[in-house]
Order: C-alpha cells, then structure tokens, then sequence
C-alpha cells in the first residue's frame, strides 16, 4: 500500500513517500501543502520537508485526500500491467538468467509481468503467515512445477480448487534458503482458465475429480 516516512531531527524533518500502482502519491501530500515546508515529486514517488509541530496535521490531511482519491473518481482503475503471455513450462532457471540482463528492476525498469495461462495446482495450497494472510502454491504444466507466493491473497483460498486450472499473472524471482537458490514465483494475480483449458495436463488424482 502506499506510504509515507517521516524522519524527525529536531524540530524538523524530511520525508519520503513511494506508492503502488496507479495511486498517485504526490496528489496525495498535496492534500497537506499549507502544513508543509515544501515537497515535490511525481506520481510514484515524492519528498517533503516539514516542521514537526505540524507532523500530526500534515499525517491528518494527506490520510483525507487518500480517502476522497480512493472513494472518488480522481482514482482511476487499478489496471495490472502484463508484459507478456509466456508458456508456463518456458519459465525455467535459464529463462531467468537471461531475464537477469534486464535488471536492476526498480522506477522506470519494473521487474517483468509475465501471463500463464490454464496452470493447475500440483497439490492443495494453503493460507500462510501469522494471520493466515498469504497464499502458498505449487503450480504444475504437465511436469513443470514451480513454488509461488500470492501475499495478501489468502481471503481468495476458496477460490483455488485441485483440478480447475487457473490462468496465472506472476514475477519470477530467486529465493536463497539454507544455502539452496530456488527459482520461484510472486504470483500477483488469478483468475480460473478461460473455456477450453486442456485438463489433461491436471494431475492423476485431480483428473479423477473433474471426469
């Protein structure tokens, strides 16, 4: 979600705010320029500097203008940007390699948005997190399986089932763990396959639910 940090050194301070999708953040502080010093930026990222009598004031007004941005029509769509639709068995470590060269990913170089469609789950998944709040995945074409995390998706369990492919938006990354690097996914959203998936590539045992 966005968010703004503050830094108090004294009776001041400089801070910094970043943002996630089409939210602008710097319309946002805007909401509080009569308690600020200055500020400046654009719509993913912004600074300020204020006065710290004003900090609370400041907190107050931006919250509000986040609220009527938020609740009004000066928030367009969230629109998750995809750059392309690529076999879930081509997403594999030397694929990822060579993803690599892309990088650093950050501002103006986003990490890549990739589409999969009609992949199945290779075994149940579960709610993870202290409140359950994330979901773990395996995802399986035919013998390609692949570990993914969907955080904040863990109210949408119920809408995974063993057997009924889901089409799948996800960022590959690395993941170090006791010394092994695994390729995995952030899975960053689903939706169930579009008519005519093909079922045979659903495991044994899910195949048997769906006949």
């Amino acid at each position: 979600r966005p968010a703004v940090v503050i830094g108090l050194d004294g009776a001041s301070g400089r801070g910094s705010a970043r943002t996630v999708g089409r939210f602008s953040v710097l319309a946002a502080i805007a909401g509080a320029a009569e308690h600020l010093e200055r500020f400046g930026g654009h719509e993913q990222a912004a600074g300020l500097e204020i006065r710290s009598e004003n900090v609370a004031r400041a907190r107050a007004a931006i919250a509000e203008r986040a609220r009527a941005m938020l609740d009004g029509a000066e928030h367009p769509e969230s629109v998750l940007a995809i750059d392309c639709e690529l076999p879930f068995e081509h997403m594999t470590r030397a694929q990822m390699k060579e993803l690599e060269r892309l990088a650093p990913f950050g501002a103006h170089n986003d990490a890549p948005v990739f589409l999969a469609r009609a992949v199945y789950l290779a075994e149940p998944p579960r709610a993870v997190g202290a409140e359950k709040s994330h979901l773990l995945l395996h995802l399986r074409k035919g013998h390609h399986v692949l570990k993914a995390l969907a955080f904040r998706a863990g109210p949408r369990l119920d809408e995974l089932v063993l057997g009924q492919p889901i089409d799948a938006v996800f960022t590959p990354k690395w993941n170090t763990f006791r010394g092994a690097t695994n390729l995995e996914l952030e899975l960053l959203d689903f939706r169930p396959a579009e008519t005519g998936a093909d079922r045979s590539q659903a495991p044994a045992a899910s195949r048997a639910l769906i006949q």
